[in-house]
């Protein structure tokens, strides 16, 4: 087994760059959050630590560079993208690893250049979006290459429930595209079977929104794929065949609009606000993860968990969860939330969620 000192491990770390993936939730067993905005309708959720995934001490296979993006499948098994190993490690319910997807580095098969996100259908096929291949790869369950599907189209995300039914986010704005796009990977041509959804906005923030190619993330759960927009605070629900079943919005207190940054290596889309990933958990609640900044220029990010309820599209309220420098992954499944950390180690944690209180 090939072993990784301390040293050895620091130092791969500090070379892959992983400022971007600190961490936010702490790793003790239990955390209480809540106090918000005044003008927010809060809530108190308790977190309990259920699970550590990932090691300290062990081969290159079994610690992480840093993990950015997760799934977990219908067993809970948990895949984790190492995105400086650039490959998947999947774990077993209890922890154990189970299997690394991928090759590394390069451009061959199951090789990826800039592995974006991952999802998991109800096969255990594992989908891979790589940006600098404008690729979708599929793994069976055994960790063979299945499909190599190349795009003209950049995507910034995937999400699946069988080869059939392949969803995937542009990841930029055209005024004659929608956002959503549905394949059939069973197909030799896959644009025989290709339909375009999702509602397309035309106001100025949207315009931001698409124009800083950053168009949210998808995600399927309760038979329906959700999108979630990063600004303005929008969760869409859509049938598999694209018709909108519901729409989560509302106008958060602290919500500032994307800015428009002017520095030597290019202009970008700033933004002081924003929710970055959601999930459902218990098949009820809706769970939005967002990030605010209260000065320009801050280093540091505060942030929230925003709930919903699916059975009565009631909105619950929001929750503190303190300050970091940069943004976590969450991934929902069952009564589980899970997150990634950077301290004491690179690893995915599980937590169950319990509203506690909640408060006027």
């Amino acid at each position: 087994m090939n072993l990784v000192s301390k040293k050895e491990k620091k130092k791969i770390r500090m070379n892959r760059n992983l400022k971007a993936f600190l961490y936010v939730f702490p790793t003790v067993a239990i955390i209480i959050l809540s106090s918000c905005k005044p003008e927010e309708k809060v809530i108190e959720l308790e977190l309990v630590k259920e699970k550590v995934y990932g090691a300290e001490d062990g081969s290159l296979d079994e610690i992480f560079g840093s993990v950015r993006f997760m799934a977990v499948d219908k067993y809970e098994n948990v895949y984790a993208l190492d995105t400086p190993f650039k490959v998947v490690k999947k774990f077993s319910v209890d922890g154990k690893l189970m299997k690394v997807f991928g090759n590394g580095e390069g451009d061959g098969p199951g090789e990826f250049r800039s592995p974006r996100s991952i999802a998991v259908d109800e096969q255990l096929n594992l989908y891979v979006c790589d940006l600098k291949h404008h690729s979708i790869v599929v793994f069976d369950s055994t960790g063979a290459v299945i499909r190599m599907q190349k795009f003209n189209n950049m995507y910034g995300d995937v999400a699946a429930v069988s080869l059939s039914e392949v969803f995937v986010l542009r990841l930029r704005y055209e005024a004659d595209k929608k956002l959503i796009h549905k394949y059939d990977f069973t197909k030799e041509n896959i644009e025989e079977s290709h339909t375009e959804f999702d509602e397309v906005y035309s106001d100025n923030n949207n315009l931001k929104l698409y124009n800083s190619a950053n168009t949210g993330r998808i995600f399927f759960a309760k038979n329906s794929l959700f999108h979630t927009f990063p600004y303005p605070y929008i969760i869409n629900q859509y049938s598999l065949s694209g018709e909108l079943l519901n729409s989560y919005k509302r106008e958060v207190a602290f919500f500032e609009s994307p800015k428009l940054k002017h520095e030597p290596r290019g202009q970008w889309y700033h933004f002081p606000s924003m929710v970055i990933e959601s999930g459902v958990l218990n098949d009820s609640l809706l769970v939005n993860y967002i990030l605010h900044t209260e000065n320009e220029g801050d280093e540091y990010y505060t942030q929230y968990l925003d709930l919903w309820s699916l059975n009565t599209d009631k909105y619950l309220g929001i929750s503190k969860l303190g300050q970091r420098n940069l943004a976590i992954s969450i991934e929902c499944n069952g009564k589980y939330l899970y997150a990634n950390a950077v301290e004491p180690y690179p690893s995915v944690i599980k937590y169950v969620v319990k509203i506690v209180e909640n408060h006027p």
